[in-house]
């Protein structure tokens, strides 16, 4: 089962491609969802059963108050021996302190993990994450794809008019 925390355009458009490789798509958002790309909608409530039942988690989810250090030490430990962890969606969402000491204290879970964004970003060359054989790490570089200028100017705009509200 791979559930994507978080269904909105990008979650979306993974389970579209996913889809046809036959996975079960499971997600876990804020209301219930359906359509042909999901099998099963668990409400944010149940995250915790969620993390139990799945072998690959992908983060799509917003940063907010409610997200940030969504996966912190007590969810790792939810998670399946040999389970993935993907997170493509913000740093924050995982306290990375707690991923360090879940793969440090808990080798037994043999969690996979594939890191798009860090808390800090860059990451600190110090950080621990690098030293871990099981740990993926890679540059956050979503804007590579088709419409990049068009996407890039877009988010520039409503920076330049975030800054002029302040």
């Amino acid at each position: 089962m791979l559930p994507l925390f978080g269904y909105g355009s990008v979650g979306y458009e993974i389970a579209k491609r996913l889809k046809v490789f036959n996975v079960k798509i499971n997600i876990v958002d804020l209301k219930l969802k359906k359509d042909e790309y999901v099998d099963q909608c668990y409400l944010i409530k149940d995250l915790d059963t969620a993390i139990r039942e799945s072998n690959i988690i992908i983060l799509t989810v917003p940063l907010t108050k409610k997200t940030e250090g969504l996966m912190s030490k007590n969810r790792l430990l939810l998670m399946k021996e040999n389970s993935i962890l993907v997170n493509i969606a913000r740093g924050k969402i995982i306290r990375e302190k707690d991923l360090v000491e879940v793969l440090k204290d808990y080798p037994q879970k043999k969690l996979g993990v594939v890191l798009d964004v860090f808390e800090n970003e860059p990451l600190d060359k110090e950080s621990e994450l690098w030293d871990f054989d099981n740990v993926i790490l890679t540059p956050h570089n979503s804007f590579v794809g088709e419409n990049n200028n068009e996407r890039l100017f877009k988010v520039i705009i409503e920076n330049i008019a975030k800054e002029q509200k302040k």
